[in-house]
């Protein structure tokens, strides 16, 4: 350790463990070397980690699980642990492939996979401590299963239980040595054992704990679930579990006894004394001449919606005819409650023709015309047929004559004639047809012009104002002057896709005709836009495009005394939602079909 005199010192490496040494320190010159009193030391045995590899175990054809245990860390922090493993070296180090598990003393494994079939394998622990000593356990071995097999799956137990929802899951613990490209539940409140032949929700791929929440169940009742995990060789299920929905939810109701009763029309209603809990969104009454508890299944009519007495004169009957009456309410999660079922008879009164008033016309062009009749009375049976008989050369005209339809039963209603020939006399009568017969009104005529007005946007004209018209000038779309409805659901209080939806320009009084003609009688969207009045009765539901149309050429321009807030369309976008348009925001998005928004209704001319 260098020359002269002073202190010196040097660092030993390469000494054994546990070990007793003894040393003297020396200085030579030039008469000889001297030597100190000797001293001694010992080495400690501390420094190497105490570990053993653990047997593999869930091996299958790709993966195993390993791992290791370290019982003592000589002294130093176990900074990194985990195992190595190889298919050629028997006692695999870090040089090879290994994997992290961790740090600290005690117990640890990983579930290794990626591994190949039909293949031996050779596993060592290792410990890592803060001196930067690696400690490797005795190698040990084992052989991944030469083929593929079906996925291992576990169900798991049923939680957050409602009166129509639950929440269900499963584990896939292994994949069988194939990737798991689906895995879900199967359920069912019939099948003990479902499978994927019952109802089935995927809920993604690969190993691991899965969970979906399911909704739209039957309350009170009891449903099966199995777990299910595909993967090439086929599909693995669960043990089945059950569970039951809770009866939360259900309001009370009563059907009201008939009231009223004549041979035509009855008072029918109900009360709701308790709503379970969820608010009532529907409710009204369903009835029937042959079946003893009608639902909505069968007629029905909405009569508001809350909790509460409620009640509605109901026409159309048939005279000396026994019906059956139920109460129904529908609460917010969609179930559905039913008043005991009562009964009643019409009166047998005789049956009369209709009474019809002479009709009116409006908005006489060189070609077109605008008429309006008004049924006042159905004479005791309903009246099946109503419209307009015309000619230019009969006075009196018949259904012999030119005839157009609008639709049935009383009150007032309205269409617009075209194609007319100029400058000439039409002669018109009102007609309606029950069970008896067909009864004409008084006839009127009127004269078509001789030249050819034109229509613009913005012009108050038959019943509203025009916010659309055609290239001919003649034709388009008016829009009612106010709201309908403030904030109403567009469905009657069931999720049903209604067949022809179209979106463009012109259809959506056919998406008014095919909603009504499902959803039936009651209160929503497009029943309200469809009772609209002001003289006349072909109002219906703007489509898509057309309520477009409405914010673009009467909103914008502060016309129409339209609100900033989201208004129905008669545009299906789903079972579930309907198109909207946020005025306020020039928004045009889907909605729930429960959700409430304000109606304007228009109508062709």
């Amino acid at each position: 350790v260098g020359s002269g005199t002073g202190l010196f010192s040097n660092t030993l490496s390469g000494l054994a463990t546990n070990t007793t040494y003894y040393v003297t320190s020396y200085a030579t010159n030039s008469v000889g070397t001297s030597y100190s009193a000797p001293i001694s030391f010992t080495t400690i045995s501390s420094g190497l980690a105490t570990i053993t590899t653990s047997a593999a175990s869930t091996i299958t054809s790709n993966s195993a699980m390993l791992g290791g245990i370290i019982t003592s860390d000589g002294g130093y922090t176990i900074i990194s642990r985990g195992i190595c493993y190889s298919t050629s070296v028997t006692s695999p180090t870090l040089a090879n492939s290994s994997i992290a598990i961790g740090s600290g003393t005690g117990s640890f494994n990983s579930l290794i996979s990626g591994l190949t079939g039909g293949t031996t394998y050779y596993v060592t622990a290792y410990a890592t401590n803060s001196l930067g000593i690696t400690t490797y356990g005795t190698p040990i071995s084992f052989n991944t299963s030469s083929s593929i097999v079906l996925p291992t799956v576990t169900t798991s137990a049923a939680s957050s239980i409602t009166s129509n929802s639950a929440t269900l899951g499963g584990n896939v613990t292994a994949d069988g040595g194939a990737t798991v490209t689906s895995r879900g539940i199967c359920y069912s409140s019939t099948t003990v054992t479902p499978t994927l032949a019952n109802g089935t929700v995927a809920v993604g791929s690969n190993t691991g704990i899965y969970s979906t929440t399911i909704s739209g169940l039957n309350a009170n009742t009891t449903y099966y679930v199995t777990a299910y995990a595909i993967n090439s060789v086929g599909t693995s299920y669960g043990t089945p579990i059950s569970f039951t929905t809770s009866s939360t939810g259900l309001p009370t109701i009563t059907t009201s006894a008939a009231s009223s009763i004549t041979s035509t029309t009855a008072t029918l209603g109900g009360n709701i004394t308790s709503d379970g809990g969820y608010t009532i969104v529907s409710r009204g009454i369903c009835y029937s001449s042959t079946t003893i508890s009608p639902t909505l299944a069968n007629t029905s009519i909405a009569i508001g919606n809350g909790i509460g007495s409620y009640n509605s004169m109901v026409s159309g009957f048939t005279a000396g005819i026994t019906y059956y009456v139920t109460a129904y309410a529908t609460n917010s999660l969609g179930i559905t409650t039913y008043g005991t079922p009562i009964s009643f008879s019409t009166s047998a009164g005789s049956n009369v023709l209709a009474t019809v008033t002479a009709p009116t016309a409006s908005s006489v062009a060189s070609n077109g015309v605008t008429l309006s009749g008004n049924v006042t009375a159905d004479g005791g049976s309903t009246v099946i047929s109503r419209g307009f008989c015309y000619s230019s050369t009969i006075s009196s005209p018949t259904l012999a004559n030119s005839t157009v339809v609008v639709g049935n039963g009383t009150g007032l209603f309205s269409t617009s004639l075209t194609s007319l020939a100029t400058n000439t006399i039409y002669y018109v009568t009102a007609y309606a047809t029950n069970s008896v017969g067909t009864v004409y009104s008084t006839p009127i005529s009127f004269t078509t012009g001789t030249t050819t007005t034109t229509f613009s946007v913005g012009q108050t004209y038959g019943g509203g104002i025009i916010f659309y018209v055609d290239n001919t000038g003649q034709h388009g779309l008016i829009s009612a002057t106010t709201d309908q409805s403030a904030g109403i659901q567009w469905f009657n209080g069931g999720y049903i896709v209604t067949s022809g939806s179209g979106t463009g320009i012109g259809s959506g009084q056919t998406n008014t005709t095919n909603i009504l003609t499902t959803q039936g009688t009651g209160s929503y969207a497009a029943y309200i836009a469809s009772q609209t009045a002001n003289g006349y009765s072909d109002w219906f539901l703007p489509s898509k495009d057309e309520l477009t149309l409405m914010y673009s050429n009467l909103f914008v321009k502060s016309l129409g005394n339209f609100v900033a807030t989201v208004y129905w369309s008669s545009s299906e976008y789903d079972q579930n939602q309907a198109w909207v348009q946020d005025l306020g925001k020039n928004s045009i998005y889907p909605y729930w079909k429960n959700n409430k928004a304000n109606v304007r209704a228009i109508r062709k001319f």
